[in-house]
């Protein structure tokens, strides 16, 4: 810690034997807790990012040991792919394309590219994460099969088991091998020498001709079940289904039904007005995440404020700038569903390119415009 090592409050968690830990600060080459840990540990480190992402680098291993501040543990025997995501993690929040609120314990990315990045890491450790415990699982079976497959164990079989074998003379004239215990059925060998099996003599056939039974009279002489329920089943699809009349039914009002729990008829029509209105109208909650289009971010709250003016002179809805720690940012409705966000989108991108979409909460204590809004 110090000049060449600085630490960040980067929002993290260290997770060792399923437990999470808290980080104060951390950057490339260690990290600050205040748990007490002491020698060599191995864990995992958990970014969470955008309110519903996180980032884990797995299997860190670190070398722990007390300070005045709190328990500092360095980082050692880094790979390629965990120190190139440690140092892009502290890069990008140290050129603000990663914004870390530590009184929410959350991390924002304000770009797009770096939302990408974080989250195509996150789905190549997931995938690598699942194919460990298929290579794992399938050696499991491969020792499986060799060991009940191996030669002790199929000789132990030959010789426990009675096997019988039979083999094909030059004739074409069949000779039996029996198993030591059916010697006591086997003729002597003075009696067998050059004599030649005798075929049993085959029953004789009938002369009389059959003639075909059709099947109702297979079903009447007591055929088999399975030809009974396939006749009884032909005949119930031949047969008509007898009408059934219902008396008439009590046609319930628009209130009743959704009362009652249903839909009303133009629920559709009007789920769709309000999903293109981006949920004008409707109250929103603190307590829950939506989606939205982010436009752009910065310093320059004035050059915002311009580009959310032609935005809202376009119709879209909820456009609004935000102060998120040091920066501003410019976005545009509440959604609920990703689909409307995606159509949103492009209809920002008609007006102000370089839109896209993100998760973020209903947080009017944050708008600096418009200030009516607030």
């Amino acid at each position: 810690m110090g000049e060449n090592n600085p630490l960040f409050e980067i929002p993290a968690y260290l997770i060792v034997k399923g437990e999470k830990l808290k980080v104060k600060k951390w950057g490339v080459k260690g990290l600050l807790l205040e748990a007490p840990l002491e020698g060599e540990v191995e864990a995992d480190l958990l970014v969470p990012f955008d309110n519903y992402y996180e980032v884990v680098i797995p299997d860190l291993k670190l070398r722990c040991t007390k300070t005045e501040e709190g328990t500092y543990c360095e980082f050692t025997d880094l790979d390629k792919e965990q120190d190139w995501i440690v140092k892009f993690i502290v890069r990008e929040y140290l050129w603000r394309r990663i914004v870390a609120i530590p009184s929410e314990f959350m991390n924002y990315t304000q770009d797009e590219a770096v939302r990408e990045e974080l989250l195509a890491y996150t789905k190549g450790a997931q995938f690598k994460k699942k194919l460990k415990f298929l290579l794992i699982g399938l050696g499991v079976v491969a020792a499986a099969v060799i060991l009940f497959f191996s030669p002790k164990v199929i000789n132990g079989l030959m010789k426990s088991g009675n096997t019988l074998s039979v083999t094909y003379t030059d004739t074409g004239k069949k000779s039996q091998e029996q198993s030591p215990s059916q010697t006591e059925e086997a003729p002597a060998e003075g009696e067998s020498a050059g004599k030649t099996a005798k075929t049993a003599p085959e029953p004789p056939r009938s002369s009389v001709k059959e003639e075909p039974v059709s099947k109702e009279e297979t079903v009447r002489k007591g055929g088999s079940e399975g030809t009974e329920r396939k006749a009884e089943a032909k005949e119930a699809v031949q047969e008509e289904p007898t009408p059934i009349i219902l008396p008439p039914k009590y046609k319930l009002s628009q209130g009743e039904k959704v009362a009652a729990g249903g839909r009303p008829e133009n629920a559709s029509v009007q789920g769709k007005e309000a999903s293109q209105a981006g949920l004008q109208g409707a109250s929103l909650s603190t307590e829950r995440d939506y989606y939205c289009v982010q436009v752009a971010s910065g310093t320059n709250l004035r050059a915002l404020e311009r580009k959310a003016k032609k935005l809202q002179k376009a119709g879209l809805p909820y456009v609004r700038v935000e102060k998120i720690g040091h920066l501003y940012t410019l976005r545009v409705g509440f959604e609920e569903h990703f689909k409307d966000a995606e159509r949103l989108k492009r209809r920002v991108n008609r007006v102000v390119r370089g839109g896209f979409v993100r998760d973020c909460a209903y947080r009017p204590q944050r708008w600096v415009f418009p200030k009516e809004s607030r």
